[in-house]
């Protein structure tokens, strides 16, 4: 037994231990109650701030209600009853053991325990600090920006991309000669092997109007009297090369509750879905369109649209039209599958041409197409025979049907076949065998091409890769020629081969490409052409 001074020696000495262990407690939660303070810090913050960091977040509350219950706990232990405490002074009571006679290694595992959750919680508070901190200063941030810029500015967006391309062309020894459609005094080249490097430049700007409307605009190289390409070729004494309006149109989103659901208005991209069986996909749209496509919002998305697209404004005679509608589906069962089904059908007006008369030897001159390349069957619309004026000989009614099956089982690789195939229902023999007077003329209506795409969808970083093999047959009068894909025979109707393309990215928004075409003609003089095209690309 303990007589009195050891008695108030031990005491002393376990009080003094607890009174520390709470003074560092107390330390503790005095600087996490100044730390959370919104007057401490030196930028008075927003007041939806203030408000975040006045109010104790769940964890905050909890670990201050821990804390307080271990100092609870500790002090219970260590508090000593009143009477029992006067009784050990006066000498005539043995204080209890489990309430007074803590050993060391008690108190050290205790002091132990509390440290390290405090040393947690403090951990933990700093880091819910920073993270407040920094969502302020990028709020700040982002504030100062946005009153330094016009407010218009956040709405347009700038794009545009650039293609450097090597081009060589073959021709067979064998091939015959053909007239140039667009100047009938001269044959195109069908012999000579050329070597050529082009470039295509394109910048854009598309701007929100509002959150049913926004505008694009896009300026190009290219030509005026070519819609299929907006490639300049270089080797002209360096003479500087035209820009033009390649695109200007206003998208309008008439139910803000259906985004997919959009009318076009003005100079467009193409609204079909489809591949270049029929339209070039350098060719613009001039006119109205109204599109529902809702790929890739739903397991079964309806696809429909349809247009109507000035070609030729006369004011005297009969203007040209083009008229168009297309409906079909996508099914896409899961993320990484998808089906696409669509039919549609497109109907010139007034293309033909109409011979002209010894009385009126001019008037019909208007019916010759503005444009060629070459395929076509034509008519001489000419009275007088010793001179050439083409005129298009067959109406153009497109029957056109494109599936394709999308399969990302190995994403991000896709492996993607597409058919596509039209055919013309205005093509009528008889009625071309008594235009032209010609009784061999060939009924050729039908195209059709089949892709298969291995690889990245789109080919825009490192390592990114894509290739593309695709067989196409297109009839002379399947399609009209002059809206046809300008590389494939060198643009126009009456051929028929296959191609493959390679493309893979080398840096973020740069990629090389290279392509290799082999077709030839399907009936008439021989022309056998082999292309080779060597890209470069960037895009922003």
């Amino acid at each position: 037994m303990k007589n009195d001074k050891e008695i108030g020696y031990t005491m002393k000495h376990q009080w003094g231990k607890r009174m520390g262990i709470g003074f560092l407690i107390l330390c503790t939660i005095g600087i996490m109650a100044v730390g959370a303070w919104p007057g401490f810090s030196e930028e008075a913050p927003d007041t939806a701030v203030i408000q975040e960091d006045v109010t104790a977040s769940p964890s905050d509350t909890h670990a201050v209600e821990s804390t307080g219950e271990m100092i609870d706990e500790a002090m219970g232990d260590a508090v000593v009853p009143p009477a029992e405490a006067q009784a050990a002074e006066e000498g005539g009571v043995v204080i209890d053991k489990q309430v007074m006679d803590l050993s060391a290694q008690d108190l050290f595992t205790l002091e132990e325990n509390i440290s390290q959750r405090l040393l947690d919680q403090i951990k933990d508070k700093v880091k819910n600090d920073i993270r407040r901190e920094m969502r302020m200063e990028d709020k700040n941030w982002l504030d100062r920006m946005h009153l330094s810029v016009p407010e218009w500015s956040r709405r347009v967006r700038l794009y545009g991309d650039f293609r450097v391309r090597y081009e060589g062309i073959f021709y067979n020894d064998e091939n015959g000669l053909i007239l140039n459609p667009q100047d009938t005094s001269s044959l195109i080249n069908t012999l000579e092997t050329e070597n050529r490097f082009r470039m295509r430049a394109r910048i854009g700007i598309d701007a929100e109007i509002n959150k049913q409307a926004d505008l694009v605009l896009r300026l190009a190289t290219g030509s005026s009297g070519n819609p299929v390409s907006t490639n300049d070729t270089l080797g002209d004494y360096f003479n500087k090369d035209s820009i033009l309006v390649d695109m200007a149109y206003l998208k309008l989103r008439p139910m803000p509750t259906k985004p997919e659901f959009n009318v076009y208005m003005g100079r467009f991209p193409s609204p079909w879905v489809g591949t270049d069986l029929i339209w070039d996909g350098d060719l613009g749209f001039e006119g109205l369109a109204l599109s529902l496509d809702t790929r890739k919002t739903r397991t079964f998305g309806p696809i429909a649209t349809i247009g109507a697209f000035p070609l030729q404004e006369e004011e005297w005679y009969a203007d040209k039209w083009l008229f168009g509608g297309q409906l079909g589906f996508e099914y896409r069962p899961s993320n990484d599958l998808s089906f696409v089904l669509t039919s549609a059908y497109y109907h010139y007006e007034n293309l033909e041409g109409t011979v002209n008369t010894s009385a009126y030897p001019n008037l019909n001159d208007w019916t010759s197409p503005l444009y060629q390349q070459k395929g076509n069957t034509l008519i001489n619309i000419n009275a007088d025979s010793t001179t050439f004026t083409p005129g298009i000989a067959s109406k153009f009614e497109l029957a056109d049907v494109t599936a394709y099956v999308d399969c990302a089982w190995y994403y991000p690789v896709h492996v993607k076949l597409t058919v596509d195939a039209v055919e013309n229902l205005g093509f009528d023999k008889d009625t071309l065998i008594k235009r032209t007077g010609v009784t061999d003329i060939k009924d050729d209506t039908t195209g059709y091409k089949v892709e298969l795409m291995v690889g990245h969808p789109k080919v825009r970083s490192f390592g990114e890769w894509q290739w593309v093999f695709a067989y196409k047959y297109l009839g002379a009068d399947a399609v009209v020629d002059a809206f046809t894909d300008s590389d494939f025979h060198m643009g126009g109707t009456n051929a028929q081969g296959w191609s493959l393309k390679g493309e893979f990215g080398i840096l973020k928004n740069i990629w090389i490409g290279a392509q290799w075409i082999t077709a030839n003609e399907i009936h008439g003089p021989q022309l056998a052409i082999d292309q080779l095209q060597l890209d470069m690309n960037v895009s922003f």
